[in-house]
């Protein structure tokens, strides 16, 4: 049990410099989506305490406002880098491997089609 099943290390092996770098752009797209909850529980309790002063409070609350739109459309973006990063590295790297499977696949002597079934070769 656990033959030919690929490790971690074994995958990663496989991957190029520019993969790399996506891993890395995605991991820092993660860390600012991650930010993002914090910083939206210190907006949110700024805006309570605008509310504490009448004066100033529909002029504290439009700024704090701005502020929720603008960081919301700073997470978003980073959500959308990081899945992009992290699809795309999944995508290549999941290639490479079949391609790396289909090469040994078709390195293999005839007698090991002969003792394996053909149709059970994909599950394996």
């Amino acid at each position: 049990e656990g033959e030919g099943v690929a490790k971690v290390r074994d995958v990663y092996m496989m991957a190029t410099r520019e993969d790399y770098l996506l891993l890395a752009l995605g991991a820092l797209a993660a860390l600012a989506n991650g930010l993002g909850d914090p910083i939206l529980i210190v907006l949110f309790s700024e805006s309570l305490s605008a509310l504490s002063n009448p004066e100033d409070a529909l002029t504290e609350m439009s700024r704090i406002a701005l502020i929720f739109v603008g960081v919301g459309a700073c997470l978003l973006a980073a959500a959308f880098v990081q899945y992009v990063c992290f699809a795309k590295v999944a995508n290549r790297l999941s290639v490479r491997m079949q391609r790396a499977w289909y090469a040994a696949l078709l390195r293999q002597d005839v007698a090991f089609f002969d003792a394996n079934n053909p149709s059970g070769l994909s599950a394996k």
